[in-house]
């Protein structure tokens, strides 16, 4: 599917026009997708990582949230390479990407953005909360877990919910062990 994301580049295509809606540009909705070969292509032609969003379109805040609440590593070391801004606090629901990978309790994506020189103590003002290990020590609201995953399986909901407790314990304990302090 790239080679189609590759043409249209190669004939004018605008990479970083804003879309409606809260994906807001191409590259936010082949990560949403998990189109790793659009990613790609994208990043490739161009496509801003730092794409400033607002109203609607900011929900997920910036391309490196969005990847980071997908949970897919791989998909965000692939951002940051492109110059993904890890410390940047965008207009967005979760203030930052640290700070959405400490609620949903993923540690994977937590060391990733640490490994990447994401700050740890990064204060923010724009999100429920202030800070990453703010977000880990709060509980997860099922309602964000169902726009989080894009599914609402009561079933498979409860079982994630049952587990994410210990998940954020984990996270609590690398950001702590990071010297987090906010």
């Amino acid at each position: 599917m790239g080679d189609s994301i590759r043409f249209m580049i190669n004939n004018g295509a605008d990479v970083n026009k804003l879309l409606a809606g809260k994906h807001a540009s191409a590259l936010m909705v082949a990560i949403y997708a998990e189109e790793e070969d659009n990613i790609a292509a994208l990043l490739e032609g161009g496509a801003n990582p730092n794409l400033p969003l607002t109203g609607e379109m900011a929900l997920y805040g910036s391309p490196l949230t969005m990847a980071t609440l997908s949970g897919r590593t791989q998909v965000m070391r692939r951002v940051i390479e492109a110059g993904a801004d890890v410390n940047s606090s965008p207009v967005g629901k979760y203030g930052s990407a640290l700070i959405a990978a400490a609620y949903i309790g993923e540690k994977d994506c937590v060391e990733c953005l640490i490994d990447a020189g994401a700050n740890v103590n990064l204060q923010v003002e724009n999100a429920p909360f202030a800070s990453a290990l703010q977000a880990a020590k709060t509980p997860m609201l099922r309602e964000d877990y169902v726009v989080i995953r894009g599914k609402d399986d009561k079933e498979y909901i409860e079982a994630c919910l049952e587990t994410l407790p210990e998940k954020k314990a984990e996270v609590v304990r690398l950001l702590e062990q990071d010297e987090a302090t906010a």
